[in-house]
């Protein structure tokens, strides 16, 4: 059985840059708090899922290596702490005691602040699955290696990302008739 997802509201990877350069803008302005800024810092620059982020606990911010350790049913993956977020991650962590859940928010708070910020900066509302599309899009253009992908995006099998690589295959045609048919 073939794997559907709904990936048309999957930010293109140039507003993934926009919306962390306006989250940073927002949090110095004081207009969004540090939490906030961590989660939607990391959430699409890593492909966590909520029940992910709701796992973190300090001790899985191997800040020194530059990377968050990613817990889930099918085991820990490693995922890059991107250098323009570093700070204000470590910032969070610093403020956090060992064993301590990284955020402690339910997860309805956690799409909460994730529909909030995605429709103040976007103009849009955004799912927490939308982001890990848009994450998983990025990865499997950039590395175009199934099983490299599989093990980022923490899937059991090669599956989703041959449907991530099929998705981007369709966009690049479309792109591809787009460009050509003026």
């Amino acid at each position: 059985m073939m794997t559907e997802l709904s990936l048309g509201n999957a930010p293109a990877w140039a507003e993934v840059e926009e919306f962390l350069e306006k989250m940073r803008t927002l949090y110095r302005k004081k207009e969004a708090p540090l939490r906030d800024l961590v989660i939607m810092s990391l959430v699409p620059t890593t492909g966590m899922k909520v029940s992910e982020l709701l796992a973190l606990r300090k001790e899985d911010f191997l800040l020194s290596e530059g990377v968050v350790l990613i817990r889930n049913r099918n085991g820990t993956r490693r995922a890059a702490i991107m250098p323009k977020i570093m700070t204000y991650v470590k910032e969070h962590v610093r403020g956090l005691r060992d064993g301590e859940p990284a955020f402690g928010l339910t997860r309805r708070q956690v799409l909460n602040i994730c529909h909030k910020y995605s429709t103040i900066v976007l103009k849009r509302r955004l799912r927490l699955d939308d982001w890990r599309h848009a994450y998983a899009l990025r990865i499997i253009d950039a590395i175009k290696d199934p099983a490299k992908c599989r093990v980022l995006l923490g899937h059991k099998g090669t599956g989703l990302s041959k449907v991530y690589m099929d998705a981007l295959g369709k966009d690049l045609t479309e792109e591809l008739v787009r460009a050509i048919d003026r």
